[in-house]
C-alpha cells in the first residue's frame, strides 16, 4: 500500500524540494502526501478488512503519523497525510508497526493490500488556505460532513496566473455574499501528470450538497455567472466526482 510506492517519490525528491516548488508558507499553504489505491470492485470487502486491520494495529502501537481516508465513487481509496517537506517521505513511518507486529505478519498485511488492485500511485497536492472559503477556519475534515464533492479544473501552465486570480475573486465573492457553501482549494503538486485546481466541498449528504449548491448559485447571481464564464475561458476541462470521508479507515493519532 503506502510504503510500496514511497521509494519512487523519494528518489525524485533528491532533485526537488517543497520549498523550491511551492515556496511554502505554512500560514497560507499546506502540502499533503496522497496515496491512491484503485481497488478492483470484486476486492472491496477484503481490501477494507485489511485497511481496518491496519488502523487497529496502528492504534495498538500508537503510531505517530496519521492519515485521513476517503473512498471515491469509482472505488479509488485516497489516503491524505500532511507533510512539512519532501524529506518526510524518506522516513519509514511504519517501522514501529513492523516491530510490533513482527516482520512476517507485517509483510503479509501489505501483500493482502496488493491483491486488491492492479496498480497504485503517490503524489502531492497543495492546500491554498488563503483562497479556501471556510470562515470558521480551514479544516480538511470538518465534523458532520462525510460527503465530499470534488471538482477538478484542468489548466495549462500558461494560464495558472489567470486561474489563480479568478480563484481569489471567487473567494472574495463568497465572503461578500456570506455563502453557506464552504470549500477548500488545492493545486496539483509533485507526481501529477496534469495541472489542475481542485475544489472540495463537504456536506452531510449528496442531497444536502445539491441543495446548498443550488442555493449558492442563486446567491452569487450574475456576478457568479460572469466569473464562471471567465473561468471556462481559462481552463482546458472540468471533472466532478463524489467521495466519502471514512473515519473507520482513517488513523488519527492522539496528540
Amino acid at each position: 500500500m503506502r510504503t510500496a510506492i514511497r521509494t519512487g517519490i523519494v528518489m525524485l525528491a533528491a532533485f526537488f524540494s517543497i520549498s523550491t516548488l511551492y515556496a511554502q508558507d505554512s500560514s497560507k499553504y499546506q502540502v499533503y502526501y496522497i496515496h491512491e489505491d484503485p481497488v478492483n470492485t470484486s476486492m472491496v470487502a477484503p481490501y477494507e478488512k485489511t485497511a481496518t486491520d491496519l488502523v487497529a494495529n496502528c492504534k495498538k502501537v500508537k503510531l505517530a503519523d496519521g492519515w485521513l481516508t476517503l473512498t471515491m465513487e469509482d472505488y479509488r481509496y485516497i489516503y491524505v497525510t500532511p507533510i512539512k517537506d519532501m524529506g518526510e517521505l524518506d522516513k519509514n513511518t511504519f517501522e514501529p508497526l513492523e516491530k510490533s507486529m513482527g516482520r512476517e505478519a507485517y509483510l503479509k498485511m501489505f501483500a493482502d493490500f496488493d491483491k486488491c488492485y492492479d496498480s497504485h500511485r503517490d503524489y502531492t497536492i497543495v492546500l491554498n488556505k488563503e483562497y479556501s472559503y471556510m470562515p470558521g477556519g480551514v479544516n480538511i475534515n470538518p465534523e458532520g460532513t462525510p460527503y465530499r464533492h470534488f471538482t477538478y479544473y484542468y489548466i495549462t501552465p500558461q494560464n495558472f496566473a489567470k486561474a489563480r486570480e479568478i480563484a481569489k475573486t471567487f473567494h472574495d465573492l463568497y465572503v461578500k455574499k456570506g455563502s453557506k457553501l464552504q470549500y477548500r482549494l488545492y493545486r496539483s503538486g509533485f507526481g501529477e501528470k496534469e495541472n489542475y485546481y481542485l475544489v472540495v466541498a463537504g456536506a452531510k449528504s449528496a442531497e444536502e450538497y445539491e441543495k446548498m449548491s443550488a442555493e449558492n448559485r442563486i446567491l452569487l447571481g450574475d456576478e457568479g455567472k460572469e466569473l464562471y464564464g471567465k473561468l471556462l475561458q481559462t481552463i482546458s476541462g472540468v471533472k466532478e466526482i463524489s467521495a466519502t470521508a471514512r473515519e473507520d479507515l482513517s488513523y488519527m493519532p492522539v496528540k
